[in-house]
């Protein structure tokens, strides 16, 4: 250490100094008098946070070797240019035009007073990029007004996404016999469906039949019937759905129904048809029903008539049965163009073929049923299976023939 040095120079420490090897700084040493300057020498390249400055010099006019410095930072703050919205700019002076940021630097032109220029680009220190007259430069904030600033663009829309088709929860789905919601018995039966596949329903509605009688399908699920069945609906990726009659719709003069005390029993269905798609992310259109002979029925004077948006409407399939009812509620454009109704009966299904309805012919009331809702708007047709009576119906091979007529 020099003792002839002021006591504020001794062992300095020169904090926040920010160097890079091999530059030199002349730098004011604080306690000297301002005309004093330290010789400061990068000399090495180290990553220090402080440089520790030794005075070898006279008491005023020192050398200092600077032996730690930091290179991960800069000497001087750089005014980085940065975009901006079109301004328009109006000189208020003779302004001159500078190849870069500052006075300093060489000059490209001189604007009148009142020139206008529009700028894209500030610098960090304000002044504007500008051209004029085929050149470039820099004009000084301190002599311009601005006089509009372009709005801000909104961001581009983006194109919606085409919403591809997703699987259902088919997971969530139970699948299995003698399953129960609210009270309603049903089986779900899966024939084979692809589950990468959005996943659809086959709700079919049987017959009705006197206690004991096992010709029931719905009573069978396990049975080679409704196996069938569901393999026919899992080609469309389908899954079969089939209630058990309730109690409410039971009279001791025709058996169970599904007719009878049709706003009870339809209750019933309504809630089922909406757990089933809601728990298994189902579009409506993509749930059909099947009805034979007194589940037909209900279909066309029950869930056709009314309430129409209460359940899926993909599609219905009217096996011997299917009736016109004396009136309908107005349905939905969305019901009407989707529920395509098709009728299939066999040429010898007339009267005397029902045994709890002597006097009731299928064949005429699926005639009538076809015409009455044609009249309506709905698209309909109608299948006739040669030498097939009420009892001889394969519901496999129908179901089939209703999905081709459907297009399904």
């Amino acid at each position: 250490m020099n003792p002839s040095l002021p006591p504020a120079l001794t062992g300095r420490r020169l904090a926040g100094i920010a160097l890079t090897s091999g530059v030199f700084l002349s730098a004011l040493v604080a306690g000297a008098p301002a005309a004093s300057a330290a010789t400061v020498h990068a000399g090495s390249s180290v990553a220090a946070p402080s440089v520790h400055a030794t005075v070898v010099a006279s008491p005023w006019a020192a050398s200092v070797s600077v032996a730690n410095v930091s290179v991960a930072t800069t000497l001087a703050r750089t005014a980085a240019n940065k975009s901006i919205r079109k301004t328009t700019l109006k000189t208020t002076a003779a302004l001159k035009l500078r190849k870069g940021r500052s006075t300093k630097t060489a000059r490209l032109a001189t604007l009148p007073k009142g020139t206008k220029v529009t700028s894209t680009l500030r610098a960090g220190n304000g002044w504007y990029r500008v051209s004029h007259k085929g050149k470039t430069g820099y004009v000084s904030p301190s002599y311009v007004k601005v006089l509009s600033v372009a709005p801000a663009q909104p961001a581009p829309k983006k194109k919606a996404a085409k919403k591809k088709a997703t699987p259902g929860s088919f997971s969530k789905l139970k699948v299995g016999s003698n399953l129960n919601y609210q009270g309603l018995k049903y089986s779900v039966l899966n024939g084979g469906v692809n589950k990468k596949r959005p996943v659809g329903l086959m709700m079919y509605l049987d017959g009705d039949y006197y206690p004991g009688y096992k010709g029931a399908v719905s009573n069978s699920p396990t049975g080679s019937k409704a196996k069938a069945m569901a393999k026919v609906a899992a080609k469309r990726n389908m899954l079969l759905v089939m209630p058990k009659h309730v109690t409410a719709g039971y009279t001791r003069s025709m058996g169970y129904t599904w007719w009878y005390k049709s706003g009870t029993t339809a209750g019933y269905i309504k809630r089922l048809d909406s757990y089933l798609r809601s728990t298994g992310g189902i579009s409506k259109s993509n749930v059909w029903y099947m009805g034979y002979s007194g589940g037909a029925e209900y279909i066309t004077y029950e869930l056709a008539k009314r309430s129409q948006d209460s359940y899926g409407y993909g599609g219905t399939i009217l096996l011997a049965g299917g009736g016109a009812p004396s009136s309908i509620s107005k349905p939905s454009t969305a019901f009407r163009t989707n529920f395509d109704m098709h009728w299939v009966v066999g040429s010898k299904d007339g009267y005397g073929q029902s045994s709890n309805a002597n006097e009731w012919s299928a064949y005429k009331a699926s005639a009538k049923g076809r015409g009455y809702f044609t009249s309506k708007g709905f698209k309909t047709t109608r299948t006739v299976l040669a030498g097939k009576n009420h009892h001889s119906y394969n519901l496999a091979s129908v179901m089939e023939t209703g999905f081709k007529a459907g297009k399904r």
